[in-house]
């Protein structure tokens, strides 16, 4: 066996969208390897270890006390960042070769109705009688990232209509971006803003300064775009993803060192969802993300709040 790049967590699981029991390990790295999974075994037969590199972590192109720090770029083609659930299409094979494609939500190795709120199956097998995912994952050649959004699956956003599948980028095998305009597909792209090719500081901070004069608060939300997502082809071929948001989401992002702003533990609360329920465990890892322990431990009332605030929306 291969040695295996990451620490994760075993399972073993149904895949139900082809039948198959599935072994292996989900990372729990933050880092390139977050949510890759490593599969040893299909319907208990040993396999050839596959290692399925899947969405990484996005991150901001400044640090808090905003220094900028952009590599060097041929130029930078700009989409709009979708606010949902994560799902990703991936291939995998059993022990005679045969191909299957499947889909999971970042910390799990598949999608499941596990509650009666979180019922990512069954939504995105919607999905896939509207859309013919299958035939863009085979001709390109690529495992793809997509967002389920809409007002059947709530997250801080909202948008006019119940739910939709927008394909957002592509991953190869040694876990490369591949660019959405970079992909051949009749399947829905994001809204795409205009290229840039310099004056990265400046354009980011005027697309900042836009997202947030077209953002509006609601009671239960926002209104318009969450963001916007940067591709950077550099000099040496790599693509690099950075996120972009309005100009007050940065600032409170950003406040005190050990301050989790409200906003932030309510849209973990939404994501923890994709796991099936909402708990204390789930929410501490997924904040694990973006803040650190000494912060958490200080914001459980805050946390249980929140959890508390996103159940009774979903009822």
């Amino acid at each position: 066996m291969n040695q295996l790049p990451f620490e994760g967590n075993e399972f073993e699981e149904q895949d139900p969208f082809n039948h198959n029991l599935v072994r292996g390990i989900i990372s729990r790295d933050r880092n390139i390897y977050y949510g890759a999974l490593y599969i040893t075994h299909v319907n208990g037969t040993a396999v050839q270890p596959q290692l399925i590199m899947c969405v990484t972590k996005m991150h901001y192109q400044f640090t808090p006390d905003c220094q900028y720090r952009f590599p060097s770029a041929r130029d930078i083609t700009i989409w709009e960042k979708l606010d949902g659930t994560s799902v990703f299409a991936y291939r995998y094979y059993d022990s005679h070769g045969t191909r299957f494609i499947s889909y999971k939500t970042r910390l799990k190795p598949f999608l499941s109705d596990v509650s009666r709120w979180g019922t990512f199956y069954s939504m995105w097998m919607e999905m896939l009688q509207k859309y013919d995912v299958t035939k863009t994952v085979v001709s390109s050649g690529y495992n793809l990232a997509f967002e389920l959004t809409g007002s059947r699956n709530k997250h801080l956003i909202e948008y006019p209509y119940p739910l939709d599948a927008t394909l957002l980028f592509g991953v190869g095998l040694k876990g490369e971006i591949i660019p959405p305009h970079l992909i051949q597909t009749d399947l829905p792209l994001p809204r795409q803003f205009p290229t840039i090719n310099r004056d990265y500081v400046y354009n980011y901070q005027e697309m900042q300064r836009e997202l947030g004069e077209n953002l509006q608060e609601t009671e239960t939300g926002f209104m318009g775009a969450e963001g916007t997502v940067w591709y950077l082809e550099a000099t040496d071929g790599r693509v690099i993803q950075l996120k972009c948001k309005s100009s007050q989401v940065q600032d409170i992002h950003f406040g005190a060192a050990d301050t989790i702003p409200y906003h932030s533990i309510v849209s973990t609360c939404w994501n923890a969802l994709e796991n099936g329920l909402i708990t204390r465990e789930i929410v501490q890892e997924l904040l694990l993300e973006e803040y650190s322990q000494v912060a958490i431990d200080k914001h459980w009332t805050r946390i249980d709040k929140a959890i508390a605030q996103v159940y009774a929306e979903v009822e």
